[in-house]
């Protein structure tokens, strides 16, 4: 039996996507595929997962090719400015990934830290050229639904 955060990772590897291009489809869709196979409930309307909604800025960004990109300069990623998401970033964990999302840590990788406000997240690396980083809120266990439980974050 393959864990749905295993079954993740495959799907959003470049060299499973290559050898097989119909998982760009799935990777798009991959709450829809998940739930077709018995890994994801449908939640109350059937076709929605049920929970609170994710933030806005983060509802497309699925994987690392759908990732949002962190502000090189501020290296801040930006919620609702009035702090509608303070709920948000404040219960959900971040976890970290320094090998391209095949696995991730609750610690930060790599000189990585981060400081929570109620409308931001701020990211910082000694390092005056930091390396890459996957980051993922894992809404697993917390009231907030993403149908697919990972959200990815990179920046490079």
């Amino acid at each position: 039996m393959v864990s749905e955060e295993d079954l993740k990772s495959l799907i959003y590897l470049e060299s499973t996507r290559a050898k097989y291009p119909w998982l760009e489809t799935v990777a798009a869709n991959s709450e829809e595929y998940m739930r077709m196979g018995g890994l994801l409930s449908a939640g109350g309307g059937g076709s929605s997962v049920s929970g609170k909604p994710i933030p806005s800025i983060l509802a497309n960004a699925t994987g690392p090719a759908t990732a949002v990109q962190v502000d090189r300069n501020t290296m801040t990623l930006q919620f609702d400015p009035n702090g509608a998401d303070a709920d948000f970033i404040r219960t959900v964990p971040i976890e970290f990934s320094n090998d391209n999302g095949i696995s991730y840590s609750p610690a930060p990788t790599d000189g990585w830290t981060y400081t929570k406000t109620d409308t931001s997240i701020v990211f910082s690396n000694p390092d005056p050229q930091p390396p890459q980083a996957l980051v993922r809120f894992n809404v697993d266990g917390t009231p907030y639904a993403s149908g697919g439980a990972v959200i990815h974050r990179s920046w490079s």
